[in-house]
């Protein structure tokens, strides 16, 4: 679904335009209808919204809501040291899946940081009370406040590839596991070693790859309920539907 993505640090105006106009031509493809008007008025006011505002997210959606439809959403967010980063996606939007997506409905209640690097920001909630938090590929995880977090690492993990190079960082993965069939209902961890692909079995575990020593097992959800595993694991954790 997601055709045109770009991360900027601190851009320009002019820069800030031409990448929402480079979205829209992305999201509205080789379609007929419903789509996207590359405004240059609007991406400009857009841009001068970016100088006063430290954090936030804004779609532009063609169609008044209706599907299918193309989409371009503008991200920000400032880390600590008052870089501000700009992610920019356009995508065309087909069916009802995407329902949250126009609408808004879900993702309105989470952080400007999460819609610039969802895969590294996530909900830890119980009864009583919830927080946001960051993980890095390093392994470190907390508030992006306490990791002075710096858009795709931690603070410390940018310090370091500052001085040495991203090289330093190759052995990093992304905070989110991999897409699988079906909701993972337990995780479990398999001292096996790192090496591994990321796969479904047809005895519905997936086996995550992994730089540390424990490779992680997926139990999945299927039609006849959550499998058991195959393998028996060091330690599991079941995690919450909700």
């Amino acid at each position: 679904m997601q055709e045109y993505h770009a991360i900027r640090i601190d851009p320009t105006p002019g820069e800030v335009v031409a990448l929402l106009s480079a979205a829209t031509v992305a999201a509205n493809g080789f379609h007929e209808e419903r789509l996207l008007e590359d405004d240059d008025a609007k991406w400009r006011k857009f841009a001068r919204t970016l100088e006063t505002s430290v954090a936030g997210s804004k779609d532009f959606v063609a169609g008044r809501g209706r599907l299918p439809t193309s989409q371009v959403v503008g991200s920000w967010w400032t880390d600590h040291i008052e870089r501000k980063h700009i992610v920019v996606r356009g995508r065309r939007l087909e069916d009802e899946s995407a329902h949250d997506l126009i609408f808004r409905t879900r993702t309105d209640e989470r952080p400007p940081l999460w819609h610039c690097y969802p895969d590294h920001l996530f909900l830890k909630r119980d009864a009583t009370s919830s927080v946001w938090l960051a993980a890095c590929g390093c392994g470190t995880v907390g508030t992006p406040e306490s990791l002075g977090w710096m858009g795709e690492t931690c603070g410390p993990c940018y310090d370091q590839r500052e001085e040495l190079g991203s090289d330093v960082l190759r052995q990093h993965r992304p905070g989110m596991l991999p897409a699988q069939h079906g909701t993972i209902h337990a995780l479990a961890f398999d001292r096996e070693g790192p090496g591994f692909k990321s796969s479904i079995c047809r005895s519905g575990i997936g086996r995550l790859g992994s730089p540390h020593p424990y490779s992680i097992l997926l139990a999945r959800c299927t039609n006849y309920g959550v499998k058991p595993f195959t393998t028996k694991p060091i330690d599991v954790s079941s995690a919450s539907s909700a």
